[in-house]
């Protein structure tokens, strides 16, 4: 009986995946303004913990798999509040807005992303949320990521009424319900 010459890449099964390095340098502005979009939702409502940010980041994942609602997610016209077609939804959406809306910053900034890269750098989040939501800590990430950022000198703090007239902002009155088409 001959013995069969195998070529590489031939085997049934066989298959040789080069994803990305969504932790290389490229895409590290991206996941710094998406976690503080994180930050900032665990900055509006204390009660959030990395289980919640966890699911927030699943069902926008979902989401983003799907052609239509990623064009619409990640388009810059987006983030307008009439664009209902847009709006995130889930028990969670609020903590969606804050991420979308600072990736859509980090577009401008650093250029466009495709939803696939969009897709692997929340992995890589989400990964992070795992590591750091260990033991009995139900922030241990958002508490993580409230120190990490502060070294990078991002600082986030809820503002008083006063405080964001006296610097000319506009909130929508409860940003927790953001995209839960209320």
């Amino acid at each position: 009986m001959a013995k069969r010459k195998r070529v590489p890449g031939e085997r049934p099964g066989f298959k040789l995946n080069i994803s990305q390095d969504y932790r290389s340098e490229r895409y590290v502005m991206y996941i710094v303004n998406a976690e503080t979009g994180l930050l900032q939702a665990g900055t509006v409502d204390p009660d959030l913990t990395d289980g919640d940010v966890n699911q927030a980041l699943e069902d926008l994942i979902a989401r983003l798999k799907q052609p239509e609602a990623a064009h619409l997610l990640l388009s810059p016209r987006s983030s307008e509040p009439e664009d209902s077609e847009a709006k995130v939804e889930g028990e969670h959406a609020f903590v969606q807005h804050f991420v979308l809306m600072n990736l859509r910053s980090a577009f401008e900034r650093y250029g466009p992303l495709d939803a696939e890269d969009v897709i692997g750098i929340l992995g890589v989040i989400k990964s992070s949320v795992k590591k750091w939501s260990t033991g009995m800590h139900r922030r241990g990430y958002l508490t993580f990521i409230e120190g990490f950022l502060g070294q990078m000198g991002v600082k986030v703090q809820q503002l008083s009424d006063e405080e964001a007239d006296e610097l000319d902002l506009r909130y929508p009155d409860n940003p927790k319900h953001l995209g839960k088409g209320d």
